[in-house]
């Protein structure tokens, strides 16, 4: 699928879902792909020209794996939650500095 020009590219609220092999570009309010909910997947998308997060990921257990991030603010913002896996992005062109924190309950884990 190719998703462009438009606030938000991918928005998926509940459990168990999947956002694969996505091109989603020019997101020009929110996140690019945004997870909410647990046991959710974003794997192998390619996100370019977001305003805000590449990827926003809320709940537990999801997995961000293998996209490509580019021209966000954040490449990857975890909201918190336990048993996230987030893992073999490639972000570049990222606005916002961030220096990566450990990984903690609770509170905001933006990755670069």
């Amino acid at each position: 699928n190719s998703i462009g020009k438009s606030q938000t590219g991918i928005l998926v609220q509940g459990n168990h879902n999947r956002a694969e092999d996505n091109n989603v570009f020019g997101t020009l309010v929110f996140d690019g792909i945004s997870l909410s909910g647990n046991h959710n997947a974003a794997e192998t998308n390619r996100v370019t020209q977001s305003d805000e997060a590449g990827v926003s990921v809320q709940g537990d257990d999801n997995r961000v794996i293998g996209n490509v991030i580019n021209e966000a603010s954040i490449g990857v913002l975890n909201f918190g939650g336990v048993g996230n896996i987030i893992e073999a992005n490639r972000i570049s062109n990222t606005t916002t500095p961030v220096v990566d924190p450990p990984p903690h309950r609770g509170g905001l884990s933006p990755f670069r």
